[in-house]
């Protein structure tokens, strides 16, 4: 979904393939309008918060009160993680802290649904090594641990990995399988047991990796990117249009088809 999508479009987008949304929200949105005729309980939803995280979950929350389906049905997460208030907002992490906690407090019923991500994909759509990418993810989380005043176990089952996967096809099949062993690994350190498949792994294609000039190669890279993360343990897949801000119509058809066409 992009900032100026109506209810029909992402009603076609539904209707054509897609199995989730991800919703950019400022806070401030209608969603009554934006989202009729949606059923979130049967699709996974992931919020991306354009400014105030605790604003945009809030209002998520009060539409889904308006149409009374349950929190413990709701699939997805937020697209978040408190060092966006660093990289994003240059503010403080003590501040990104304070929001976390907050969202962890609001989500306490919304068992499915993650409150925030490790974002790795800051990193690799940088130009920063994707292994790299990996441990500067890893790394935010020791900070996270280390200020949160919150039990390390609910932070472990309130997040969710994020990933842009590059054009190294094996190489990043291998990284994302390894993501997932080094997060369950990391958790024992901290006295927190988890099964592999507790975890979720959220890629997206990058954008770093694409040509201005081969916009036909680029399709191919897509796919073959789409393909890694499918073989690389994904639990979601978001296929991003190559033009995602100004994207046309059939370039939005093929990134959502990209995915349809891999799990036939």
């Amino acid at each position: 979904v992009l900032p100026s999508d109506t209810n029909a479009d992402l009603l076609l987008a539904l209707e054509n393939g897609a199995e989730g949304l991800i919703l950019p929200l400022h806070g401030t949105e209608d969603l009554q309008e934006l989202l009729e005729g949606v059923m979130p309980q049967y699709i996974s939803i992931y919020l991306l918060p354009l400014g105030n995280p605790v604003s945009a979950l809030q209002l998520f929350q009060s539409w889904l009160e308006t149409i009374a389906v349950a929190p413990a049905l709701i699939q997805g997460g937020i697209l978040w993680s408190p060092s966006d208030q660093v990289f994003d907002h240059q503010q403080e992490l003590g501040l990104g802290v304070e929001l976390l906690e907050e969202l962890l407090e609001l989500t306490e019923d919304y068992t499915l649904f993650k409150a925030f991500c490790i974002k790795t994909s800051r990193y690799t759509e940088s130009g920063s090594h994707p292994l790299d990418a990996l441990t500067f993810g890893l790394g935010e989380l020791v900070e996270i641990l280390d200020r949160v005043s919150l039990a390390p176990s609910l932070v472990f089952d309130s997040l969710f990995l994020e990933t842009a996967v590059g054009d190294h096809h094996f190489g990043e099949v291998g990284r994302q399988l390894a993501f997932r062993q080094l997060v369950q690994e990391f958790a024992l350190l901290y006295q927190v047991e988890l099964e592999e498949q507790e975890l979720i792994l959220f890629c997206q294609t990058s954008h770093w990796s694409q040509s201005i000039l081969d916009a036909h190669t680029n399709m191919i890279r897509q796919t073959y990117e789409a393909l890694s993360a499918v073989l690389g343990g994904a639990n979601v897949l978001w296929v991003k249009p190559l033009e995602e801000e100004n994207a046309s119509t059939q370039e939005r058809r093929i990134a959502r088809n990209v995915s349809a066409i891999l799990k036939e």
